[in-house]
Parts: structure tokens; C-alpha cells; sequence
């Protein structure tokens, strides 16, 4: 019965941490709404957002396009993978 249990728990750990990938893919962005929430300063979650023009959100469009609400423009955009 214990070895069923620390199964299911070291199965469930395994989940967990695949899940935690720190790599963002076009699939997980195209349709999104992003919305600044707050600014950060020092590390720190404070205050009102100070990232214009990205303020007012933006919306991935395609692979890529991206519509930025401030400018109600379309952007183009490019991922890439840095340390």
C-alpha cells in the first residue's frame, strides 16, 4: 500500500515538473490577450503598469503578427531563446 503511494506521489512530482517548462512556443501565445497588471522595481511586483506601449495589451495574431492595443497596429514579432 506505501509503495502505491509514494508511486502515485513520484508520478504526480514527474507531472508536475514536465509542466514546468520555462519555454514559450508560438502554439502557446497565438489568440492570447496579454495585459500588463502591475510594474515591477526591484525585483518586486508593485504599482501600476510602466511598459508602454504594451499597457493596454496585445494580442498574438499568427506566428507572426502580433496587434498591439495602444497603437491599434499590427507588429511583427520573433522568438528567441537566450540564457
Amino acid at each position: 500500500m506505501i509503495n502505491n503511494e509514494k508511486n502515485i506521489l513520484l508520478l504526480s512530482l514527474l507531472i508536475l515538473l514536465a509542466a514546468c517548462n520555462k519555454q514559450v512556443t508560438e502554439a502557446e501565445l497565438i489568440g492570447g490577450e496579454w495585459i500588463a497588471k502591475a510594474a515591477y522595481e526591484d525585483g518586486e511586483i508593485i504599482g501600476e503598469p510602466n511598459c508602454y506601449p504594451f499597457e493596454e495589451g496585445f494580442k498574438f495574431k499568427d506566428e507572426d503578427t502580433v496587434y498591439n492595443t495602444t497603437f491599434a497596429e499590427d507588429f511583427s514579432y520573433e522568438l528567441i531563446e537566450t540564457n
